[in-house]
């Protein structure tokens, strides 16, 4: 009986840890300032982490529109001190579409 009760109590505490660390945006894998815009195809855009929701919409279009690639891609953003934002990229982005991308998100996110 107090062995059931102890593995309630750590089952409990697991949970409550991973709601957490949900909620802090670590279980999206961009940490709690971060935020990932994940390109499949046209129609499979993901975006997840640090983002307001009254811009996802407006960044899936912008990926779907301008960004539009043959191969899927990641981009992964991170804020910094004084609202530095620092960008990384996988995936079949050329050079060109990567500085788009970077101004857009600088202007759709400040």
């Amino acid at each position: 009986m107090v062995q059931g009760a102890i593995v309630g109590i750590i089952v409990l505490a697991a949970a409550a840890t991973l709601v957490a660390l949900h909620r802090a945006g670590w279980m999206t894998g961009v940490g709690p300032n971060g935020f990932l815009i994940r390109y499949r195809t046209a129609g499979s855009i993901d975006v997840r982490g640090h983002v307001p929701r009254s811009k996802v919409l407006e960044i899936k279009e912008f990926c779907a529109r301008n960004l539009a690639s043959d191969r899927p891609f990641t981009i992964r953003g991170t804020w910094g001190a004084g609202k530095t934002l620092t960008l990384r990229w996988t995936g079949g982005l050329s050079p060109a579409q990567r500085q788009r991308a970077r101004n857009f998100l600088i202007q759709c996110l400040d």
